[in-house]
């Protein structure tokens, strides 16, 4: 299997059609940046995308990953 990466996009658009939990079975690592958490979790409270993201993290789904721009 293989490891994806995964924008705010994405996480949305599988929350809306309730297949973010099929990824466990298409990929052996599911990550996101904490930026995409914080941008869909924190700022986005209440809106699609939030408790689906928020459980994914919980059960090890989705792994949140700091990553830093070496462009800035």
């Amino acid at each position: 299997m293989s490891r994806a990466v995964l924008n705010s996009s994405v996480i949305i658009a599988l929350s809306i059609l309730g297949y973010l939990d099929k990824l466990r079975h298409i990929f052996s690592e599911v990550s996101t940046s904490r930026a995409v958490y914080e941008e869909i979790c924190v700022k986005g409270h209440g809106l699609t995308g939030e408790r689906e993201l928020k459980e994914a993290v919980d059960t090890g789904l989705i792994v949140i990953k700091d990553v830093k721009n070496r462009y800035l």
